[in-house]
């Protein structure tokens, strides 16, 4: 991690509202953000980038009037993004308290949130309902659409267990066997099980025997990858496509293949993220010694897709759509001073056509983005 980047979340630490958060734990779960949170790319050297006219908008962000609800289901997915005590999406505000959000995700159903504290709530607008604890970190993980949402619960005196919760039947549906922490743990020495995807009706989890991929439906596993600690990360994964990230200082990038021992194609010196639902698309950063930058790779072409946005500090993919289609968030370089920062840009792209379209500002410069990943320690 960079010094740029350690002093960002520190300025965004300080700014934020709620409790008092833990900046070194905030930093150390920011090294594991790093592969899916950060849009994904690579460099192209002599790549040719298509820059197009901007899309017109198809969200608003603000404030809706009356008590929203989603008891009938979202539909396509809109603008969403969370900050203290509120989920906005679209034009619409939910309030969830008295609780501070930590993380949440967006189902075809409603929305699934980590409390600071670590309980796990649904809510479709009219009312928040607990339905489990997110363990150590409050992470969650969901695919870009469907009602499946995961997260590892913690029971300190046996060990871990990977849980994922159905929105659209109420229930959970999974509980994966249960890791006693004895072994070396899901690429860290931290002991323990890690919910890395969730991929249509598959989950993929790792643990001190490598990674597995659980048929939710049949509860079935099939292995993916022997233990390789430190070595191999399993960044996203979309449409059967495996984003493995590969962080050895020797060939550092990021591989995109069914086959985790596939060499091509790679995309060197980027970290991976966030997979489109067909795979096509990588969004993440590259780092270039101390520096680093966001960007869109596409994976067919093999080729950097350059957005027509304007020139931000840095900018991340919020949600997937579809295929072509995400909304994402763009900081200036002045968001960085805290307090004082200016709200960051709401976007909507078009992959394909390699453009995006500001629509509106957020609600405060500290924002909460809708990829499951946690703020608070």
């Amino acid at each position: 991690m960079t010094e740029t980047l350690k002093d960002m979340m520190a300025a965004r630490a300080d700014a934020a509202p709620g409790p008092d958060i833990d900046i070194a734990g905030l930093i150390h779960t920011g090294r594991r953000r790093v592969w899916r949170h950060r849009a994904i790319g690579a460099t192209a050297a002599g790549a040719v980038l298509a820059v197009v006219g901007l899309i017109a908008p198809s969200v608003l962000p603000g404030g809706g009037d009356g008590d929203p609800s989603f008891s009938d289901g979202l539909g396509e997915r809109q603008i969403s993004y969370a900050s203290g005590s509120t989920i906005h999406y679209g034009d619409e505000s939910i309030d969830v308290s008295p609780h501070q959000l930590a993380s949440y995700v967006v189902t075809d159903d409603g929305f699934v949130y980590a409390a600071a504290d670590g309980d796990v709530y649904f809510t479709d607008g009219d009312g928040s309902t607990r339905i489990g604890h997110a363990g150590g970190d409050n992470r969650l993980v969901a695919d870009d659409s469907g009602s499946y949402v995961g997260w590892v619960e913690t029971d300190p005196g046996s060990g871990t267990e990977v849980v994922v919760y159905d929105t659209a039947v109420g229930g959970e549906v999974f509980r994966s066997p249960k890791d006693d922490g004895s072994g070396s743990g899901c690429y860290t020495d931290i002991p323990g099980l890690a919910l890395r995807a969730i991929d249509g009706d598959t989950a993929y989890i790792c643990g001190a025997d490598g990674t597995s991929a659980w048929d939710l439906p049949s509860r079935t596993q099939q292995w993916v990858t022997p233990p390789r600690p430190g070595s191999v990360q399993l960044a996203d994964v979309a449409d059967g496509y495996l984003a493995w990230a590969l962080p050895d200082w020797d060939r550092t990038g990021t591989i995109v293949s069914p086959h985790e021992d596939a060499d091509r194609p790679f995309y060197g010196q980027v970290t991976a993220s966030s997979l489109s639902p067909d795979s096509r698309y990588i969004a993440g950063i590259q780092l270039t010694g101390d520096s680093w930058r966001s960007l869109l790779f596409d994976r067919t072409t093999e080729r950097e897709v350059e957005l027509a946005m304007p020139e931000y500090r840095e900018w991340y993919v919020l949600q997937w759509v579809d295929d072509d289609r995400f909304t994402a968030v763009g900081y200036d370089a002045e968001d960085y001073e805290g307090a004082a920062a200016d709200a960051p840009d709401l976007l909507t792209c078009d992959a394909s056509s390699a453009s995006c379209t500001v629509v509106g500002q957020a609600s405060g410069s500290y924002i909460i983005h809708p990829d499951g990943q946690s703020y608070w320690r």
